[in-house]
């Protein structure tokens, strides 16, 4: 019996929840955590030994998955403790640059495309690493009341210290099945290939400087768009989804209020390309919040604090 951690994008937990009870029907037991992570928990430390407990991360991979920092830090997780990834993909986002190495398997409509899902779980539990196992779970125990980002940031640094190198099992989803384990050889070649990675993301980061510097010539010359989101996550100190936050976008005399996955959303028109803008958050019990934020940006997360 297969024990499966999923791991999901809030906008796609009705394909999660389908797909959950599916896989409970063939036997498998399934780990999501807005069952099993509760407030007050040690987040990062709880969602890191259900990872490693489990056999295989199945990732449902999407636009949303991308942009979702519990995401990206459940799938880093997975890597720093050498687990299968299994990656679903619901459209055509590229999978990030870490995982490209493993082959996603399609997923627009889940009746047609479960028997491949199933067919290509790991057929046999990795063996255990007591001592990366521990390594990982301490540094995620001193993580109790960091962000997401920040807890990803952290484990991804593990990934890429060099005397931790990523050595576990790699899963290829698709028509054939490979768990492979690296030999020395590889190991060497890893470094190698470290080092070009860290060449091209410093091109990418002169590109990305010049794309900014241009957008940022274009709003000063007054570029109006016609549209714009702003668009985030209210989240509180436990990191979790705080819905009934009212969030006014003084600015432009406009206000919403968060559902109950936190969520609030702008659509702001014939505006300045990428304006500077200034939100107030309110709900009852918390601190008020005044925050600056930038139109175009549709990840803009913050937390409220409790009042004394």
């Amino acid at each position: 019996m297969s024990k499966i951690f999923v791991s999901y994008a809030r906008q796609d937990i009705d394909l999660a929840e389908q797909l959950e009870q599916t896989l409970k029907e063939h036997g498998c037991r399934i780990w999501r955590d807005e069952q099993n992570v509760y407030a007050g928990q040690n987040w990062p430390k709880a969602i890191g030994e259900a990872i490693e407990a489990h056999d295989v991360l199945l990732l449902l991979w999407s636009r949303h998955a991308k942009n979702a920092h519990f995401v990206e830090f459940e799938w880093s997780t997975a890597l720093a403790l050498r687990k299968p990834i299994l990656p679903c993909l619901l459209d055509d986002t590229p999978l990030p640059p870490s995982l490209s190495a493993i082959n996603g398997l399609p997923v627009r409509d889940l009746e047609t495309e479960f028997p491949k899902i199933f067919q290509s779980l790991p057929k046999a539990v990795s063996e255990a690493d007591p001592e990366r196992r521990e390594k990982v779970l301490n540094k995620l125990s001193d993580l109790k009341r960091a962000s997401p980002k920040k807890a990803t940031d952290a484990v991804q640094k593990l990934i890429h210290q060099k005397a931790s190198d990523v050595r576990g099992d790699v899963m290829q989803a698709g028509r054939d099945i490979h768990i492979t384990k690296p030999d020395k050889s590889w190991y060497e070649q890893w470094y190698y290939l470290i080092a070009l990675l860290a060449a091209l993301l410093t091109i990418a980061k002169f590109a990305i400087d010049f794309v900014d510097n241009t957008k940022q010539a274009e709003t000063q010359a007054g570029e109006i768009v016609e549209e714009q989101t702003l668009e985030g996550t209210v989240w509180d100190e436990d990191v979790e989804p705080l819905p009934g936050v009212i969030v006014f976008l003084s600015d432009y005399k406009m206000t919403d209020t968060t559902d109950t996955n936190g969520v609030y959303k702008f659509k702001v028109t014939n505006k300045p390309k990428e304006a500077l803008v200034e939100l107030v958050a309110r709900k009852d019990g918390f601190q008020t919040q005044e925050r600056g934020a930038t139109l175009g940006n549709t990840s803009n997360d913050f937390t409220l604090r409790r009042k004394p």
